[in-house]
């Protein structure tokens, strides 16, 4: 085994004790010392293990120990295996004076430059690698329950954990009364009546007593009254039907009396005190509108105090909550003259929250089910987008649209030992002949000459980034 080997195999060790057998030719104590440094510099421990009577009589140099004739006539280092930890290097001068100080130092130059220039190309290296994979597109639809009665996500069942939510919110508003309606006073004045008929005639009050110019203009008989057969001297009090100065009329106007024939009436003196004037009143619409905004409010502010009783990392779904009103009262009816309308509202809203972590849990699991073999889904990529939400019998039923990226199967562990050591055209050979594999990226560092530039041998320093076409 060379020197080169040995070292490598220094480096390349992940623990830190190294054992170490030393080879009868091609070794020597400058060499062995050359080994010792490198595992010092690591902060390794050497476990040298002698093969021979010359492996015996370097480890015996550096122990600074006696040697014992061994079996066979040949020479024995008691225990054979010795740990040594050398922080620093301790050069044996004896030894190098009998080899020749300046042959050795020519050699340990050359061999720590060789073993400096082995260790930049192998192990200094740093590799980054992008694939691009082909990718397919998968979409799919999935429904879910969110219940408090399950405490997992269960795929084969179809649910997620849920927590029931609770909130009572009440408040009052108040908004401008819009609706308008016409008011005022009804004329009021007396007639007298001519009786032409020969009998007597009977004057009910509430009788109609109809103006003969203007038939829409109708006054009410205050009180009753019996008009003699063919007289003139009974005379009773009329009210207008309706508000308004158009019933204001003017003196001497003739009237018939409804259902009554043979028989008239005429005013002595004009009607007076007719008047009318608009005014504003709570219509129909004002209580539906003041209801719909004062219930938004109320909402709103349900929704906020359901979102903090939930917590963070929970949905709640806005158009999946029930509300009750415990308590609705207007403050005026519907014909009150009023400026504004006001009402008093108080709800009780209820729903069902659940984990967003849950249900990309659940799409995820069933999504692994459908992939077709060979393929797995591409991390990252997984889009959910909840297409509506109902909540029934405290549970809350919810249906998404799922969108993923599917791509080959990559053991990336195979990948980094079979790119480990290559030198970089090799490697970009094999990363070209990987299957379902469109495009690929290899970066070196350090930028060192093509013809040393390597991928290191230790995969630790290997990082390889997937991507989809897409990206």
């Amino acid at each position: 085994m060379s020197l080169f080997e040995l070292l490598e195999r220094i480096i390349g060790a992940e623990g830190n004790e190294v054992e170490i057998e030393l080879p009868e030719e091609k070794i020597s104590l400058l060499a062995v010392q050359i080994l010792e440094r490198e595992a010092a510099k690591r902060g390794k421990t050497l476990e040298f293990k002698a093969a021979g009577p010359r492996g015996r009589c370097l480890v015996a140099q550096l122990e600074g120990s006696s040697l014992e004739d061994g079996a066979g006539g040949g020479l024995a280092l008691s225990g054979v295996v010795k740990k040594i930890r050398f922080p620093r290097l301790h050069l044996n001068l004896t030894s190098i004076r009998h080899l020749g100080l300046i042959s050795l130092l020519l050699l340990g130059i050359f061999l720590l430059a060789g073993g400096g220039t082995y260790w930049l190309i192998n192990f200094l290296p740093r590799a980054e690698i992008v694939l691009t994979l082909e990718q397919i597109p998968m979409v799919r639809e999935f429904s879910v329950v969110a219940s408090a009665e399950v405490n997992e996500v269960n795929v084969d069942e179809g649910v997620i954990p849920g927590a029931a939510l609770t909130a009572e919110v009440g408040g009052q508003k108040s908004t401008p009364a819009t609706g308008t309606a016409t008011t005022g006073e009804k004329a009021t004045g007396t007639v007298s009546f001519v009786n032409g008929n020969p009998f007597e005639v009977h004057i009910s009050a509430g009788d109609k007593i109809i103006n003969t110019g203007d038939q829409s203009l109708i006054f009410l008989a205050v009180s009753a009254v019996d008009v003699p057969a063919t007289s003139s001297s009974a005379t009773v009090g009329v009210t207008a039907e309706k508000i308004g100065s158009a019933y204001n009329l003017a003196a001497d106007k003739l009237f018939t009396i409804e259902g009554k024939e043979g028989i008239s009436a005429t005013n002595d003196a004009a009607f007076t005190g007719g008047e009318s004037h608009q005014v504003t009143v709570v219509s129909s619409a004002d209580q539906a509108k003041v209801l719909e905004e004062l219930k938004a409010e109320l909402l709103g502010e349900g929704r906020e105090e359901l979102q903090g009783e939930a917590g963070s990392g929970r949905v709640i779904s806005q158009e999946a909550i029930n509300e009750e009103e415990l308590e609705r009262h207007f403050l005026q009816d519907v014909g009150d003259q009023a400026d504004t309308v006001g009402l008093t509202l108080k709800l009780e809203l209820t729903t069902v929250s659940y984990k967003e972590d849950d249900l990309e849990d659940f799409v995820s699991e069933a999504l692994t089910r459908l992939v077709p073999d060979g393929y797995e889904l591409y991390p990252g990529e997984l889009a959910i987008d909840v297409l509506g939400s109902e909540l029934s019998d405290d549970v809350l039923h919810l249906s998404a649209k799922v969108s993923a990226q599917v791509i080959p199967q990559l053991d990336l562990t195979e990948v980094k030992g079979s790119l480990a050591g290559r030198i970089a055209s090799d490697a970009q050979d094999y990363l070209a002949s990987l299957p379902n594999v469109s495009a690929y990226e290899l970066r070196l560092w350090p930028n060192l000459p093509e013809s040393l530039r390597r991928v290191p041998r230790s995969t630790g320093r290997i990082r390889i980034e997937l991507r989809t076409g897409e990206d």
